[in-house]
């Protein structure tokens, strides 16, 4: 993506039409399959699925960040946004220095039975997606 000067506020809704880009811990990922581990959020980070949005990241870009981090990844899946709101799931902008594309899909208000059956549910849908990256050789 070109560098771009963004003034994008926090806490602010995203279009149901957006893509939302999910980067996979390598754990999250296997056998050409996306797991529901991948759209299931810890209560560490109070149950907020962290998101990039497309309109703002590349696939590659999220992937890089990842990995930056200090995480191992196997690639980038994503989802529109109304795939969460389908779910009752709301997406909002969170904005930070040095990812301007980070945003959050809030599973709060469920309990751990319903994020469960929705992170199977949002998993099923990216794998019919597929992956927007990967850096897994093609006989893995």
């Amino acid at each position: 993506m070109t560098k771009a000067v963004y003034n994008i506020l926090p806490n602010e809704p995203i279009d149901g039409e957006e893509r939302l880009l999910k980067a996979l811990h390598h754990t999250d990922y296997h056998n050409g399959k996306i797991n529901s581990l991948a759209f299931f959020p810890s209560e560490e980070h109070n149950f907020k699925l962290s998101v990039d949005r497309a309109k703002l990241s590349t696939p590659k870009e999220t992937y890089d960040r990842y990995v930056k981090g200090g995480e191992q990844s196997s690639g980038v899946c994503g989802v529109h946004a109304s795939d969460f709101v389908n779910e009752e799931i709301q997406c909002s902008t969170d904005p930070s220095d040095d990812n301007v594309a980070h945003s959050l899909a809030d599973f709060s208000p469920h309990g751990v039975s319903q994020r469960r059956k929705k992170a199977r549910r949002l998993a099923a849908i990216a794998v019919n997606y597929g992956l927007d990256y990967s850096n897994i050789a093609a006989d893995d």
